[in-house]
């Protein structure tokens, strides 16, 4: 019990307030709306492009926009996967990641 807890004091406390500090918990969707809040005062739209299959297994894909400029794209089984991932492209792409 003991070598457990050591582990879990080393381990995980000491990086907790790193984690907290940096947000390093957030998706995507949040951190470009905070960027895109913060460095443009624009708040980004989702637009679905494309929906594909069978309605038993669609497949979205997903744009993300400043105003009517396209930042990103994503694909998904649905349409939050597709944001997600269209939010990924674009935070990497307006942050130059």
């Amino acid at each position: 019990m003991e070598e457990v807890t050591r582990f879990i004091e080393v381990h995980i406390y000491s990086t907790l307030s790193h984690i907290l500090e940096k947000k390093l918990f957030k998706d995507f969707k949040t951190l470009v709306q905070e960027y895109t809040q913060a460095e443009v005062d624009i708040t980004p739209t989702y637009e679905v492009i494309e929906e594909s299959g069978p309605d038993h297994d669609k497949n979205f894909c997903v744009g993300i926009y400043l105003g009517e400029k396209e930042i990103g794209r994503g694909n998904g089984s649905s349409k939050k996967k597709a944001q997600e991932q269209a939010a990924k492209d674009g935070y990497e792409k307006i942050t130059k990641i």
